[in-house]
């Protein structure tokens, strides 16, 4: 019988893991309740298996400036998700509306962060650049009434749904301005002003949603740097896929609470590497390795994503 939300263990203490996902095997935890760097490593290294503890702290240090130096390498080369630079978006031009427009802009911002310290600190830095004097600003509030914030919200939406997958963030930034370009060339209500006019305000356009996606980007870049450093005290479902990326092995989360499968969307394993098994204590935000028992005191700290386990840790995500 499973019992109700485990508690962590006595240092050293071993104990069976009884789950949905055993099968036939026997699980053990092993009272290693820890940070969740190192309940991987404890999982995928030797090296560090057999360290001693001074030992072990300055190898996670060393470990978190290699993480760093590769996350940025990825940023700029890499396909990522886009999600996390699309709520910068959002967040931004909605503040800078709500600033500069002398009519109400409708709809309301989606998110509820354009109120935090963070954002309000990047829309007085675009503020400061973009309205240097009296006239910017009128010229602002009129580009905000013949381009409102629902026609951009608009735009974003319709871009973002076409370009749902994994994509370059320097990529996304020149089509979303190409996307807004084709948009404005073709607006009717441009093409009644003077070419002069008209010219001017789709610069001016151009120039406020260039501004908005670079600090879009540099908020995604700044906040993907700060969770690895703070990764001892708080992960997430991308900081997750970080950490997969990085040890080339797929992360199984479960829940100390229900013992199921937690932290995002499970499909299958790839037969070409190993899954390690990590129990995540939600109160005391720790983690902890579970190993299969071979015989005493002797355990497999990694699967091959083949195995029965991985198998039923599969389905039971689905379930």
């Amino acid at each position: 019988m499973i019992t109700p939300e485990l508690k962590p263990l006595k240092t050293k203490e071993t104990v069976v893991f009884n789950s949905s996902i055993e099968g036939n095997s026997t699980l053990v935890r092993t009272g290693e309740c820890i940070s969740m760097l190192s309940a991987i490593l404890l999982c995928v290294s030797d090296e560090y298996l057999n360290m001693y503890e001074p030992e072990k702290n300055t190898f996670i240090e060393e470990l978190k400036k290699n993480l760093i130096e590769d996350r940025i390498l990825d940023l700029n080369l890499q396909k990522i998700d886009t999600k996390p630079f699309e709520k910068c978006v959002y967040i931004i031009i909605y503040n800078f509306y709500k600033y500069v427009s002398t009519t109400k802009q409708t709809p309301e911002c989606p998110f509820d962060e354009y109120v935090s310290k963070e954002f309000a600190q990047v829309n007085k830095k675009i503020i400061k650049e973009m309205i240097r004097c009296e006239k910017d600003e009128v010229n602002y509030d009129i580009l905000s009434q013949l381009l409102p914030l629902n026609s951009l919200y608009t735009i974003f939406n319709n871009f973002f749904n076409l370009n749902k997958e994994p994509s370059q963030l320097n990529t996304c930034k020149k089509q979303l301005i190409g996307t807004l370009k084709n948009y404005l060339d073709n607006l009717q209500i441009l093409k009644k002003l003077p070419d002069e006019k008209s010219s001017f305000l789709i610069k001016l356009a151009i120039t406020l949603i260039r501004k908005v996606v670079d600090e879009a980007q540099f908020i995604v870049y700044k906040n993907d740097i700060k969770q690895i450093k703070e990764i001892d005290t708080t992960i997430d479902e991308n900081m997750l896929v970080v950490l997969e990326d990085y040890f080339q092995t797929d992360i199984l989360m479960l829940d100390s609470r229900d013992r199921m499968p937690i932290h995002k969307e499970y499909k299958t394993g790839n037969e070409n590497t190993h899954s390690i098994v990590i129990l995540k204590f939600e109160n005391e935000n720790k983690y902890e390795p579970v190993y299969r028992l071979i015989k005493r005191d002797n355990f497999q700290r990694r699967f091959p994503n083949t195995c029965s386990i991985v198998k039923s840790f599969y389905d039971a995500s689905k379930a």
